[in-house]
């Protein structure tokens, strides 16, 4: 189960989007945060086990992940 949040508090006024729930290495999410940028065009890092994406992309970043094979997305 993958959850795409929204967020903006404590991150200057931007708006980014927190993708939670991949339990991986944190090799793993580094290569998972460069292929999200490349992917998506966007801005991508790790944060504590969460991958952080610039923008309010969940819809692509939903659409990503389910071709990427992910079975349950939840987009809150």
């Amino acid at each position: 189960k993958v959850v795409l949040r929204k967020e903006k508090k404590g991150r200057g006024g931007k708006t980014v989007t927190l993708v939670e729930g991949i339990h991986a290495s944190s090799k793993a999410l580094e290569s998972l945060a460069k292929e999200l940028r490349k992917g998506l065009g966007c801005g991508a890092h790790v944060e504590e086990h969460l991958l952080i994406l610039q923008g309010d992309i969940r819809e692509r970043a939903a659409q990503w992940l389910s071709k990427k094979g992910v079975k349950k997305i939840i987009q809150s």
